[in-house]
């Protein structure tokens, strides 16, 4: 197998871990008040981006060209929720730091062709998504840049930027070793 093959392959299985791996550095290398700040946000706009997506796919009911997710909405083609966090996450970043938004291109892309690659969404889901991605990216980080939240709360978000990721891995670990056993 190549490369690429086995790179879209962790992608699809565990989506968030690059991001992770992102905040967390960003979490040591940032003084801890911007961190606290850009984490929460992030949380916000994850939140916000999976919403647009998801009642987009319940809109639209496209058929997906392979099987993928039997759960509800999910499991629909247009958007590709990869799609939308990805691509909307240079554009929100864009507001915190033009640099990491840079950054964030490469992936963004890779995470688009992933998506084709493997079949799992079509080229006009990936397109929905980026779009979507766009709007919610640019809208979010442009309200929520300076948005500041009381500390409770801001403390609170960050927590689930850092735990919800390590139990969607542990789900989706769990969800695949019962599909194996049956």
């Amino acid at each position: 197998m190549d490369l690429a093959y086995n790179v879209y392959r962790i992608i699809d299985s565990i989506p968030e871990f690059p991001y992770f791996l992102l905040a967390i550095v960003f979490v040591f290398t940032e003084p801890s008040e911007k961190s606290m700040h850009v984490l929460s946000m992030l949380f916000i706009y994850v939140f916000l981006a999976l919403a647009v997506g998801i009642i987009v796919k319940y809109l639209l009911k496209t058929q997906r060209p392979k099987e993928r997710y039997k759960l509800f909405v999910i499991g629909y083609d247009v958007p590709s929720l990869h799609t939308i966090i990805a691509v909307g996450l240079v554009f929100f970043t864009y507001f915190i730091d033009p640099v990491y938004s840079l950054l964030l291109v490469p992936l963004a892309v890779v995470y688009m062709h992933s998506r084709v690659s493997l079949g799992f969404h079509t080229k006009k889901a990936v397109a929905v998504g980026a779009f979507l991605g766009v709007v919610v990216g640019f809208s979010t980080g442009q309200l929520l840049a300076h948005m500041i939240l009381p500390g409770d709360i801001q403390l609170f978000f960050v927590m689930l930027v850092l735990i919800i990721p390590l139990l969607a891995t542990y789900l989706r670990i769990i969800n695949y070793r019962r599909l194996q056993d049956s």
